[in-house]
């Protein structure tokens, strides 16, 4: 019995990296709650298996980023299947923007994001 415990321990340690990640924010798009420089924990599994609501906060590979991916970080404000500003969203399309509005490149700018085009969800601000 305590090698079977020992092995789940071993198990859970190794698969953390797999389910968690840390990003830091660069940029003041998500002031004030995400300034420049805090990092974040964000967890990779949740956004996969069940759809992001609404102010669910991602992390995401920003495909509409001179032509390479780059991670971002965004409010979801928009779910699949709705209108925002006159743009109607598609079957996965979600419209995310930063807490900034007045300094955020987001979906205002760039477009939808694809759930194939998600990181995670931020689940902890580490300031």
């Amino acid at each position: 019995m305590k090698t079977f415990l020992n092995i789940l321990a071993l198990a859970a340690i190794l698969s953390l990296p797999l389910i968690f990640q840390i990003y830091k924010v660069s940029g003041d798009s998500m002031s004030p709650a995400y300034p420049a420089g805090t990092v974040v924990l964000v967890e990779r599994l949740t956004p996969h298996l069940f759809a992001p609501q609404k102010g669910t906060v991602l992390v995401f590979n920003n495909p509409h980023k001179q032509g390479q991916y780059e991670a971002d970080i965004k409010r979801v404000s928009g779910l699949p299947n709705e209108t925002v500003e006159g743009m109607h969203l598609g079957t996965v399309d979600y419209f995310v923007m930063g807490d900034n509005r007045a300094v955020s490149q987001d979906s205002r700018s760039f477009g939808a994001v694809q759930p194939t085009d998600f990181i995670g969800r931020v689940v902890w601000p580490m300031r």
